[in-house]
This record gives C-alpha cells, structure tokens and sequence, in this order.
C-alpha cells in the first residue's frame, strides 16, 4: 500500500495492515486494509466499526466529485461521524484482490481538499514491476514485493525495520548522528557489533562496509538445529552530507540472488524532507 502525504504528516503507529499519522501532534489520518470473505458490503463493516467503539456513529456520506475521479479501480463509500464534523472516512474495495482499504481523515475541512485529494490520487496497493517503495521518515528504500513487515523500533538516533521476505529476514538499519557516532572509530569498527559471526568484505568505496558469513558442511546442520541462519549480509554506508548511517541486514537459510541485493543497496538511501513524503 503506497500514497503521498504532505510533509508535515508524521507516522506515528506502523503495523503489518495499519499506518496512522499526525499532524502537529493531532491525528490526521489513518488508513488499514484487510482481506474480505464474500461480497463487500458497506454497511456491514460501518457496523463491525461502530461495535468497536459504543460511543461511534457512523452514517454514509456522499464523496465529493473531486475524490471519486481518483478512486478507479476502486468501488468507493463515504462515510462520517455523526459527533463529528471533522472526521470522515472512506471505504475502498478492490475486488481483484478482494481488500477493503479503510481510510479516515480525523482532520477534514474544505482547506485540505487538496491534500486529500493527492493522497487519494497516488493510493496503490499495486507494486512496480515487482518493487514496492518505501518511505518513513529521513529513509527511503525500494524492496521486494514479497517483503512483509514484522515490526521495528524508532528511538532516538537509531531505526530499525524488520521484514520477512522468502524465509529470509531483511532489516533496513538507520544511526544519526554519524559524525559523532564515527568520532573515534571507523565504519567497520562501528559495525562489528552488528556483524556477529560475519567477516568483513573489502569494498571499493571509503564511505562502506561489508560483512559475510556462509555455512558449511556441519556448520549448517547445527545452524538447522539450533533454527538459527546459515548466512548473513550486512552492509553499512556513511552518507556525510546527511550525517546518517544506513545498514541492510540480511540473513536466513538460502542467500538472496547477488542482483536483488545490490538492488536493495543501490536503493536504501536518506529521503529528501523537503518533498512530498510516500508511505507504505
């Protein structure tokens, strides 16, 4: 799931079929998708979301025009508050895939018209020739359409996303400040920690590092026993200009083909604030 939101949204709560975002510490916006059994019924899942809250109402509502241009290949309903001006919702059923996007605009007025609007506009739940990107924050990647995330930390001075992908686990790593992280050491020795059992790899570049690791022989059979992976891949880069780290961690049974990780390095970099953020 992909869409554009203004910059001065910022994600708060990210979950495996949920994204809600503030705006200046109020809630903006929320959006979940879910599979739906048989045929799609509007009033039914207004009803499963008022049980969830006793003191929600929830009645339909009309879309504006300017929305329902933007909504193919969608089968759209309007929904709203009846305590509420403010908030409104819409449902989005793609019936190719049978899931229901559930969508609310916990800040709605008629100056963010166009903000809406473009959100709507850019919402895909379709990848790009197999590639999805992803955007949070100051990062931005472009992974695999199979990859499935699992959970991650945001703290202060260090990201971590986590993915399944294949059976394999694949993590987009974020440090900051690099300057004062890297005073006293160098890259390789800031990523030792996070190597564990990999060695590292020689690169070309001054500002990157690599490890590896490959079992072999009865090193698999205890790595199978003991579920733990029999390979592991870490790249670290420094980007000076942006004074962040980025790491890609990728381990499991089975290596990814050669081309499919450098595509996932070559694509994890910082993220531009300035411009529109797209989020996943």
């Amino acid at each position: 799931m992909s869409f554009d939101i203004p910059e001065n949204w910022h994600a708060t709560v990210i979950f495996k079929n949920y994204l809600f975002f503030e705006k200046n510490d109020k809630p903006a916006f929320d959006i979940k998708w879910q599979p739906v059994q048989g045929r799609f019924s509007p009033s039914s899942i207004l009803k499963q979301l008022s049980k969830a809250d006793k003191n929600l109402s929830l009645t339909p509502w009309e879309l504006p025009d300017a929305y329902t241009v933007h909504l193919n290949p969608y089968q759209p309903a309007g929904f709203k508050w009846d305590n509420n001006t403010h908030h409104h919702g819409i449902l989005l059923y793609h019936a190719s895939s049978r899931i229901v996007i559930i969508l609310r605009f916990l800040c709605y007025q008629n100056s963010e018209l166009p903000t809406f609007t473009r959100l709507l506009h850019t919402l895909t739940n379709d990848t790009h020739n197999g590639l999805v990107p992803w955007a949070v924050f100051d990062i931005q990647a472009l992974l695999p359409s199979g990859a499935i995330l699992e959970n991650h930390e945001f703290y202060p001075g260090k990201y971590s996303i986590v993915f399944s992908l294949d059976r394999r686990r694949l993590v987009l790593l974020r440090f900051k400040p690099a300057a004062e992280l890297l005073r006293s050491k160098t890259l390789t020795d800031f990523g030792a920690h996070l190597a564990g059992q990999a060695q590292p790899v020689a690169t070309v570049t001054p500002h990157t590092a690599q490890w590896s690791y490959r079992s072999s022989g009865w090193q698999k059979v205890q790595a199978t026993l003991a579920r733990k992976p029999r390979y592991r891949d870490l790249h670290l880069s420094h980007h000076i200009d942006t004074n962040i780290i980025l790491g890609i961690l990728i381990e499991g049974h089975k290596p990814l083909p050669p081309e499919t990780t450098q595509h996932i390095i070559d694509n994890y970099r910082p993220y531009p604030l300035s411009n529109a953020n797209q989020s996943k």
